[in-house]
């Protein structure tokens, strides 16, 4: 007895990429002390890291993300991108890739 089983694998694709390996890095602009608050807008209250990507998702001028527990969601729209990051504790800092 022969038996077919088709399996459907949903890859799932993280369009986000860590900048200088994204654990305890902050975002910043051109260099590391580059931190104008036009960048970004910040988001208060985002229960994960998934929902701050969500938010970057939906705002297609959205570069990349900066995450910290506390619910604390930085939305880049710097339109260069994020050029660096700065060493902070808690604190990660992923850009937005593009998607093929």
């Amino acid at each position: 007895v022969w038996f077919w089983f088709e399996v459907e694998t949903s890859q799932v694709v993280d369009d986000f990429s860590p900048v200088d390996g994204g654990a305890n890095r902050a975002c910043r602009g051109a260099n590391k002390n580059d931190n104008a608050a036009s960048y970004y807008r910040i988001n208060l209250g985002v229960q994960s890291i998934e929902d701050c990507k969500n938010l970057c998702r939906q705002e297609q001028a959205c570069t990349g993300i900066e995450y910290n527990p506390n619910g604390r969601c930085e939305i880049w729209t710097r339109q260069e991108g994020i050029g660096a990051s700065s060493e902070t504790a808690g604190y990660t800092c992923l850009r937005k890739s593009a998607m093929p």
